[in-house]
């Protein structure tokens, strides 16, 4: 693809230098999305005058996938849902949700939710999740957990507000003339 350049991660150290390198990425695993048209997304962005474009690839980062002592399934890396699913079932277990591509990450169903036949069942993806790590923006290691609300997060407040972190307040940013 001409106009874009793709970065292929094989660990943590390697993203977080990425990330501080502060390239505009999109980040996938296999790129089995129905939603993001890979195979003409160099044709698109050369139509639409965007460009540079900056792929980053997750597909050889280590695999882990396993049943911690609460047996919850803890996974990083490539682990698709085929061989979450296999990993399971040798341990008694399954997985009750369904993407639509077996192929695809377990972690890229975050985003998606994961809404197969068997949600209506046994709920999406999210529904399951008990805590998330991610990097953020600066490559620092954050957590997500299933019973936190995100309402006082920066990226949800509107503008004119700001928020600190470490205090989880927010105060309005703006002036008064007078």
């Amino acid at each position: 693809m001409k106009n874009i350049t793709t970065y292929h991660f094989k660990s943590l150290e390697e993203i977080k230098a990425h990330l501080l390198s502060e390239v505009p990425t999109l980040y996938h695993g296999s790129q089995t999305s129905t939603v993001v048209p890979y195979e003409r997304l160099n044709a698109y962005c050369e139509t639409q005058g965007i460009g540079p474009l900056s792929l980053g690839n997750l597909g050889q980062m280590p695999k882990i996938c396993e049943l911690d002592e609460e047996n919850y399934l803890n996974l990083a890396g490539m682990v698709t849902w085929k061989e979450g699913r296999e990993y399971c079932q040798t341990k008694g277990r399954t997985i009750m949700t369904s993407p639509t591509e077996e192929l695809a990450a377990l972690l890229s169903g975050i985003a998606t939710s994961c809404t197969g036949e068997r949600c209506f069942g046994f709920g999406t993806y999210r529904d399951h999740l008990v805590k998330v790590k991610y990097l953020d923006d600066k490559g620092e290691v954050k957590s997500l957990f299933y019973d936190a609300l995100l309402k006082d997060h920066w990226a949800f407040q509107s503008e004119g507000q700001s928020c600190t972190e470490s205090s989880r307040s927010c105060r309005s940013t703006e002036s008064r003339a007078g």
